[in-house]
């Protein structure tokens, strides 16, 4: 066992290292962790030590729906596609580390021979909404510095605790009579599944999917829909009774139809309800007649019935029934808020509890502890509007730094203390520049004022003193060409 998990820590640690130092992870073995056991979760496996858990059974024949009926089908596939969509960005510490980053991109980009980035988060999200639990594996390649990861059907999957109340190992068992084993290093911190359960009340090892609680109203709509096409079968008209009643003689018993006439009348109502002779007229013997029933409140309910069991289902999944096409929701303004709503309320809830599992799975594997993979709303188009909001936002503010401006907006700091000083006028200019700059203008300002009114003191005393004629062909002044205080010195010899 002890080769098998050196085999994972050398594939998962060599994701972030140098080629040139992968010999040497090769040898390389985990830390042993201080563990410690909830003696409550313990306490509740005492009885199931050993014992093999299976999942809910009611998956297998609620999964159904999915492939059965618009809604459901509908409601994973905008979810899981994007959850998908949303980029994730390793972080060691909170900060992004070039060659850690890129690593740990690289391997996400390409999990698997078979499946990117995007179709393995879609494949784990839509276990998760249907089932409840999604597992992850993570398979060793021959040589270290190599890794593979792969999602697992989770009705397959089988749960053994251990009496810490931490898990003991998984099985899979998918019915082709073949099984395999994955023992768990809780001591190491290791393990080769990952298993992501969403929460559940009544359960302490395996979750509860959207499924399960939208059971009912997958029951109305099904329902639903088949009386519909019933009505269809049946011309949409409303069902009814044949009635034998011929005119006998008072007092006389009213005669019944013999079994020849009943079955012959029954097999001409079935030609006549074919779709074939749909419209046609006919021909009732004597003493019969069509009571047709009146219209109830099912019949004329049904459609808006099954348009309620939907808004139930999409409710259930968590997506907005405007964005289905489903007729008589106007919660949201317009589609754009309502695909606001899905979002922040939906999808980046899911893919923040999805890539933070993961990322806590490859830290413990790379032995990386603070390597997270978290979720950047910058990146999602549907929110660019609210990215846009809050960028304008901060461009107005007046009492914080540049600094503080950029952490809200998810930059670093500027370096040598650049950000630290309040902004005004735009994030331009620096507050001290601005005063020092305003305090010169006050003196520049108050020197023209000076040097206007010594102007006119000259012109008053001087009626032909010009002086433009004091300055050269480039607008310098005349000054040592006999030009004193503003003055034009009299040539020699001149009164």
């Amino acid at each position: 066992m002890a080769s098998v998990f050196d085999r994972f820590t050398a594939a998962g640690r060599a994701l972030v290292a140098p080629s040139a130092a992968l010999p040497a992870l090769t040898k390389m073995s985990s830390p042993t962790l201080e563990l410690k056991a909830s003696d409550a979760r313990a306490a509740s496996m005492y009885f199931r030590v050993g014992i093999e858990q299976y999942p809910p059974s009611d998956y297998v024949s609620l999964v159904k729906r999915y492939a059965t009926n618009a809604v459901v089908r509908r409601c994973v596939k905008m979810i899981s596609e994007a959850v998908a969509a949303i980029p994730p960005s390793p972080k060691l510490r909170g900060r992004e580390k070039e060659r850690f980053a890129e690593a740990i991109s690289r391997f996400l980009q390409a999990p698997n021979p078979r499946q990117d980035r995007s179709g393995l988060i879609e494949q784990l999200a839509g276990y998760f909404l249907l089932h409840g639990n999604a597992f992850a594996e993570l398979v060793p390649g021959a040589s270290a510095g190599y890794a593979q990861m792969y999602a697992i059907r989770p009705e397959h999957m089988r749960i053994v605790p251990g009496a810490d109340g931490w898990v003991e190992k998984y099985v899979y068992r998918p019915g082709t009579g073949a099984e395999k084993h994955w023992p768990v290093d809780i001591e190491r911190g290791k393990a080769a599944i990952l298993h992501i359960a969403d929460f559940a009340p009544d359960d302490d090892l395996w979750g509860r999917g959207a499924l399960k609680s939208v059971e009912k109203e997958l029951d109305v709509y099904d329902n639903c829909f088949d009386y519909a096409r019933a009505l269809l079968k049946n011309g949409a008209m409303p069902s009814g009774a044949m009635k034998y009643a011929p005119q006998v003689a008072a007092g006389e018993p009213q005669p019944s139809l013999s079994e020849e006439q009943f079955q012959r009348l029954k097999q001409q109502l079935t030609r006549q309800t074919e779709m074939g002779n749909k419209g046609k007229p006919m021909i009732l013997d004597g003493g019969l007649d069509w009571v047709a029933f009146s219209w109830n409140l099912v019949d004329m309910q049904a459609e808006e019935l099954r348009n309620g069991a939907a808004r139930g289902i999409a409710l259930g999944f968590g997506v907005p029934p405007m964005l289905l096409g489903i007729p008589g929701d106007n919660t949201y303004s317009n589609y754009k808020e309502a695909n606001r709503a899905f979002y922040r309320a939906t999808a980046i809830p899911l893919a923040v509890k999805l890539y933070g599992a993961i990322g806590r799975w490859l830290g413990a594997w790379t032995n990386q502890r603070e390597l997270t993979l978290e979720v950047d709303e910058d990146k999602i188009y549907a929110l660019a509007e609210e990215l846009t909001e809050t960028y304008q936002r901060l461009e107005t503010s007046r009492f914080l730094t540049l600094d503080e401006k950029r952490e809200r907006a998810g930059f670093d700091a500027l370096p040598d203390g650049l950000g630290q000083r309040v902004m005004v006028n735009g994030f331009e200019t620096p507050l001290d520049a601005s005063l020092a700059s305003a305090q010169i203008g006050v003196e520049g300002a108050a020197a023209g004022v000076e040097g206007q009114l010594l102007s006119n003191q000259m012109m008053a005393a001087n009626p032909g003193y010009d002086p433009g004629k004091d300055r050269d062909k480039d607008g310098t002044s005349a000054e040592g060409t006999g030009v004193e205080g503003g003055v034009k010195k009299p040539a020699k010899g001149a009164k």
